[in-house]
């Protein structure tokens, strides 16, 4: 994986049914053998993979007007042999592992942490079903300044994650 400033060069995706936010928590229970050695790599390099979500079905979905997702679907319509085709959204968030354990041989558990956003350039499928991409990463929200109006929603939703924080 090459990185320059804003671009990525063969990022591993991750794709999924959910969305990871920048500051997330994401635990994973990693199975599949693809994913298996992609996580060992990134962890072994301290290096993010990148979180993208699956479109709700697969090649027959109309593409929203003025989206070509052509680029992120793989090169061979009915997908690589022994793996659904799989179709995402064109934008993510790079993961970064936080905690890696190894529960039984053949699964690992991993806690990540969602980063910054990105779009993606282009992406392919290689043989065994990992996804790599050229991304761009995309600058981070403003901050903006809570209304007066709205700072006691704020503190409660606050406290609540206090609360949640504490029952992990």
């Amino acid at each position: 994986m090459q990185h320059e400033s804003n671009f990525i060069q063969q990022l591993p995706l991750f794709p999924l049914s959910t969305v990871l936010f920048p500051g997330g928590l994401l635990p994973l229970r990693i199975f599949e053998i693809r994913y298996l050695d992609m996580i060992k790599r990134c962890h072994a390099n301290g290096s993010a993979f990148g979180v993208v979500t699956t479109m709700p079905s697969s090649w027959d979905t109309p593409t929203k007007p003025g989206f070509d997702d052509s680029s992120l679907r793989s090169e061979d319509e009915d997908g690589i042999e022994g793996f659904a085709p799989e179709t995402f959204y064109p934008t993510g968030t790079l993961a970064h592992i936080q905690q890696l354990q190894h529960p039984q041989p053949g699964l690992i558990s991993v806690r990540c942490v969602g980063g910054q956003r990105f779009k993606i350039l282009t992406s392919e499928q290689k043989k065994f079903g990992l996804w790599l991409a050229d991304i761009m990463l995309i600058d981070h929200d403003p901050v903006i300044p809570i209304p007066a109006d709205l700072i006691p929603a704020s503190e409660t939703l606050q406290q609540l994650v206090r609360s949640m924080e504490q029952q992990l």
